[in-house]
Parts: structure tokens; C-alpha cells; sequence
């Protein structure tokens, strides 16, 4: 699933006040798709990378520990 999907371009031109700007909205189908998503996000771009850091970490530590 991509997120591109979901995305959709919103313009506001209001000549009174002078504005005109464009911009993407995210507009899912439910929000459990929405919390699927962000979960999946967060686990993927957050926890994997924090996890093999730490047993990296630990690993770096361990070798240490061990040295003469």
C-alpha cells in the first residue's frame, strides 16, 4: 500500500484575500487503514532500525567486556 494512493491535491484560490496555494491531503478509506499504515510505518522506519542498533550495541559491547 502506498500512500500516494490516498493523497489528493486540494487548491484554495480566494481572490478576495489574495491566497492561492495548493497542497496534498491524505484522504483514506477508513481509518483503519490509515492506523495499519502508520503502524507498519513505525515499526519499519522506527523499531527495526532501533532494534539492530541496539544488538549491535551490544554486540560491540560484549567483544569489549571480553578483551584482555
Amino acid at each position: 500500500m502506498q500512500v500516494i494512493h490516498y493523497t489528493t491535491l486540494h487548491t484554495i484560490d480566494d481572490d478576495l484575500m489574495n491566497i492561492h496555494k495548493s497542497f496534498c491531503v491524505e484522504v483514506w478509506p477508513s481509518l483503519t487503514a490509515r492506523r495499519v499504515y502508520s503502524l507498519v510505518v513505525f515499526a519499519v522506519q522506527f523499531c527495526l532500525p532501533l532494534l539492530a542498533t541496539t544488538a549491535l550495541y551490544l554486540r560491540i559491547y560484549g567483544r569489549l567486556r571480553t578483551r584482555p
